[in-house]
């Protein structure tokens, strides 16, 4: 059996220094570098300048912290076994996120409002009409992750088949969400992917409070 290659350059390392717009200022730093062929470590650091944190009150209000620099940071291994697995597992810390207090304070909010048949209730909340956009509703709002993700790429000789997996879990409220998907490119110019995300959790945590079960997606990708 040939050696396989490196899983990353041998060694990298970037500074990051972008300016104000939109956004506040940032200032951040990467590095990879392997320890052996087919094992590495890589990681991410970020200041972030004017970071406001947010807290929702007993009385279900939305309150803005004083502006503060807030620090986040990402720290990874990557492994590829000698039958071409790759294991990438990573915690992830996003200083600007939300206590668990006051996402599940929210949730409160939200259940409260539901209960009572009083949408006035929500009047209070930083909702947007883009959940995706919302501080208390958009991916990945807390503060610590656990990312644990694997793919085997032509497994048994399949040609241009490669299974997978990926879980996040939220350390804080013990949350999670598990996604098996399949994916082929052995039709010339296109990329098929079939994926099942699955949130577990208790009431009140960032995945025990997704309003599905399950979610299904085929995608198919075009290349021309």
């Amino acid at each position: 059996m040939q050696p396989s290659l490196p899983v990353v350059p041998q060694h990298r390392h970037r500074f990051h220094v972008p300016s104000e717009g939109s956004k506040t200022a940032r200032y951040g730093m990467d590095f990879a570098s392997n320890i052996s062929a087919n094992f590495a470590v890589h990681g991410e650091l970020a200041y972030i300048t004017d970071v406001s944190l947010h807290h929702i009150t007993p009385d279900c209000n939305f309150e803005r912290g004083a502006p503060a620099g807030e620090i986040s940071s990402l720290l990874g291994l990557r492994y590829r076994t000698e039958n071409d697995v790759t294991w990438i597992a990573e915690y992830y810390y996003n200083g600007a996120g939300n206590s668990e207090e006051d996402q599940r304070q929210f949730y409160e909010c939200v259940h409260r409002a539901w209960d009572a048949g009083d949408p006035d209730l929500l009047a209070g909340l930083p909702l947007d009409e883009d959940l995706d956009k919302g501080p208390f509703t958009k991916p990945n709002p807390m503060r610590d992750y656990f990312h644990l993700r694997a793919w085997w790429r032509e497994p048994y000789n399949i040609l241009y088949f490669t299974p997978g997996f990926q879980v996040l879990y939220n350390w804080v409220d013990k949350s999670y969400s598990v996604a098996p998907e399949l994916n082929y490119v052995g039709i010339k110019n296109l990329a098929l992917r079939l994926r099942l995300a699955v949130p577990v959790g208790d009431e009140f945590t960032e995945w025990g409070e997704k309003p599905n079960d399950y979610k299904m997606e085929f995608r198919v990708r075009y290349y021309f």
